[in-house]
């Protein structure tokens, strides 16, 4: 499990580092799992010939034995990593979960986040393969890490691994995905399906993570009172609606939305420091997609004119069959939904990642997601009718196999969507307009999953197994 960035230049992707060597576990995507920990131990072993039930039905069982996917062959462009830092998965049986997990290197990372000073990068260490109890909540030095590659003399440079580049952890319910930071970085908010949780984390660049919670010395996250509990299973997107501050500028409130793997409800929530106690963290209402909803896989935020909209990407399931729709909706439990049917328009069953490319001076905002069965990129335009916004198809474009996660790139006038493609093993960075690929790097046989931009330095930043 690595992460390893790709400097971001021009339009361009260029080869900065390369991985170090992982083991395969046969899993594509961490999103397949829907159960505990337990049942994703299960998943494991029955990769390896066992027959073991999932509590809840074979869903999981199927979607693992799906994701058991022939890598993409190595040899073709590759890639060095900034920060990587190599950890071998032995699959050995089917022990249960191991203690201590490791607070020096990522264990399946999946969500990223870059800090806004651009100095530090915050890792989500899912631990997905269910080897240890817990997750992590890593915090790299970028600045450490570019000083390291400068005194590196190296000629050739592609196997740098620079040690000691994660220098704060935390510890964090297993089962999480991409976090978020508030504008100034002050506080996180990361949604952990172990649980069923999205904890509020204080960080401070210099001296870490602060949960409210201690353990042996480490912070421990996803403890009351600042984690939300959810009624429901799941838990996977944040966003952060608003910020509300003191006369000394000090972060005293923040309201966000979560969204569920397994549900078509969504959760409006109040993390307010000024309140006690289990208090601090409330659901402060729900907003619900309808009742053929039944999954939601990406989120993002439009504003305009004053106002701001979730764009949801959601799949559904009726009498007629299966499909993935986009729906656009103000956060607030009366909202009335806007909703493109993405499967009648162009055919594809399931949506993944959606991202919104704002629009300059005149021209309309765009919303860019990925569709798997066919694996495409789509590009709407939003038109905003009395009535409310409403999307129109604009483009679709053949994408890498099995496209997963979405990041904006922008470095004066040139803006890029980069897209990671975990059977392809690419991430690939294309003209928001024409949908048009303008460079891609592959990492020789792995999956990358996340790809989170620095918003100083043209960096791009890309989790893979």
């Amino acid at each position: 499990s690595v992460v390893g960035p790709v400097a971001v230049g021009g339009g361009r992707l260029t080869e900065v580092l390369e991985q170090g060597e992982v083991a395969e576990t046969g899993h594509d995507n961490p999103d397949y799992h829907r159960g505990s920990g337990a049942c994703a131990r299960k998943l494991l072993c029955l990769a390896q010939g066992g027959a073991p039930s999932c509590p809840g039905g074979h869903r999981e069982r199927n979607d693992a034995l799906k994701g058991a996917k022939d890598r993409a062959t190595p040899g073709a462009m590759r890639v060095h990593p900034l920060v990587a830092t190599a950890a071998i998965l032995a699959l050995a049986g089917c022990e249960p979960p191991a203690t201590g997990v490791p607070l020096d290197r990522p264990v399946y990372p999946t969500g990223l986040a870059v800090h806004p000073r651009g100095d530090r990068l915050a890792v989500v260490s899912s631990s997905f393969d269910s080897a240890y109890e817990d997750g992590a909540l890593l915090l790299a030095d970028l600045d450490l890490v570019r000083d390291e590659l400068a005194q590196n003399d190296a000629e050739d440079r592609r196997d740098a691994i620079v040690e000691g580049a994660y220098v704060k952890a935390a510890l964090l319910p297993p089962f999480g995905d991409r976090p978020v930071f508030t504008s100034l970085g002050e506080r996180l908010l990361v949604a952990t399906r172990g649980n069923n949780l999205v904890s509020s984390v204080d960080v401070d660049p210099d001296a870490g993570f602060s949960c409210g919670a201690v353990e042996d010395g480490t912070p421990r996250c996803g403890k009351s009172p600042q984690a939300l509990q959810l009624p429901e299973n799941d838990p996977f997107d944040v966003l952060v609606l608003t910020e509300v501050r003191d006369d000394d500028g000090l972060l005293t409130r923040v309201d966000g939305v979560v969204t569920l793997l397994s549900s078509s409800t969504v959760y409006l929530f109040r993390d307010d420091r000024e309140r006690a106690g289990a208090a601090q963290m409330q659901i402060s209402g729900t907003v619900e997609l309808g009742d053929a909803v039944t999954s939601v896989r990406g989120t993002a935020l439009r504003t305009r004119n004053g106002q701001t909209h979730v764009v949801a990407a959601v799949e559904s399931f009726s009498t007629t069959g299966a499909g993935a729709l986009l729906v656009l909706f103000l956060p607030s439990a009366d909202a009335t939904l806007s909703t493109f049917d993405v499967t009648t328009a162009m055919g594809a069953l399931s949506l993944r990642d959606v991202l919104v490319v704002p629009g300059v001076g005149a021209e309309p905002d765009t919303v860019i997601a990925v569709t798997r069965g066919p694996d495409a990129i789509v590009r709407f335009e939003v038109d905003d009718l009395p009535a409310g916004p409403a999307l129109r198809l604009a483009g679709v474009a053949e994408s890498c196999a099995m496209p997963t996660s979405l990041a904006l790139a922008t470095l004066g006038s040139v803006t890029r969507v980069l897209v990671t493609c975990q059977a392809s093993g690419t991430i690939e960075a294309l003209d928001p307009r024409t949908l048009m690929t303008t460079d891609a790097v592959r990492f020789a046989g792995r999956a990358p999953y996340d790809v989170a931009v620095n918003p100083v330095v043209a960096e791009a930043y890309v989790s893979f197994f």
